[in-house]
């Protein structure tokens, strides 16, 4: 029994500082005010993290886009070059050539 009452006493004067500390009102006070504080700033830094992600990804969209878009521009203009007649008249216009004697091919076959 005494043993008892000795760690009865001893949790209760220990407690009695931290439940004092705790039934404080402006310490409370305080260290609810610093917990918001905290939050509001960590959650202010984290927001502006994600929308600095969300504009570095919407940049490489639109890079990718473009860049998608030139690709389909220069195999319209490649196609466009490769057939005969296309680059016959671009000599004829751009280059002023012109075809003074028909090519003839001759297969010889002995």
């Amino acid at each position: 029994m005494r043993r008892n009452r000795k760690n009865n006493r001893y949790l209760t004067n220990n407690n009695s500082f931290v439940i004092k500390t705790i039934k404080n009102k402006w310490f409370m006070f305080i260290y609810l005010l610093t917990i918001t504080l905290i939050s509001i700033a960590l959650h202010l830094f984290l927001q502006d993290k994600i929308n600095e992600t969300k504009y570095y990804i919407e940049h490489a969209k639109n890079m990718e886009r473009r860049t998608k878009q030139h690709i389909t521009e220069l195999n319209t203009k490649i196609t466009q070059l490769s057939r005969a007649d296309r680059i016959q008249n671009l000599a004829k216009t751009k280059l002023n050539m012109s075809n003074s004697k028909p090519q003839v091919d001759v297969i010889i076959i002995e």
